[in-house]
C-alpha cells in the first residue's frame, strides 16, 4: 500500500508536543518564526485530517506538497507526485496570486 509522504509549512510557530495530534508528523521550526510538519500518512483521507486540525487551530498554511510512493524492500518510497493536491504557495500579503 503506498504511502503519502507530506511537508506542510505554517505561518506560525508550532510546540513540538503537538506531533502526535498532528498523526505523528515530525514538527521542525524555521527562522522566520513558522514550522514544518512533516512525515508519512496512510493516505489523503489522514492528510484532510490534519489540515483539518490545522484549520481549527486557526494556523495559516503557506505550501503543502505530497508524494505516494511505494514501499520497496529497503524501506525506502518510490515516490509518485500527488496531483490531487498541488503544492500551495502564498505571497506574504496573504494572497495566493490568483486573479480570483
Amino acid at each position: 500500500m503506498p504511502m503519502l509522504t507530506v511537508h506542510i509549512r505554517v505561518r506560525e510557530r508550532i510546540d513540538p508536543h503537538w506531533a502526535e495530534w498532528f498523526s505523528g508528523l515530525t514538527i521542525k521550526h524555521a527562522g522566520d518564526g513558522g514550522a514544518t510538519l512533516a512525515g508519512r500518512l496512510a493516505d489523503q483521507s489522514a492528510l484532510y485530517g490534519v489540515l483539518s486540525k490545522m484549520r481549527d487551530l486557526g494556523l495559516s498554511l503557506t505550501s503543502l506538497s505530497c508524494e505516494y510512493g511505494e514501499a520497496e524492500q529497503a524501506g525506502e518510497p518510490s515516490p509518485r507526485s500527488c496531483e490531487s493536491a498541488p503544492e500551495v504557495r502564498r505571497e506574504e500579503n496573504g494572497q495566493d496570486g490568483s486573479d480570483s
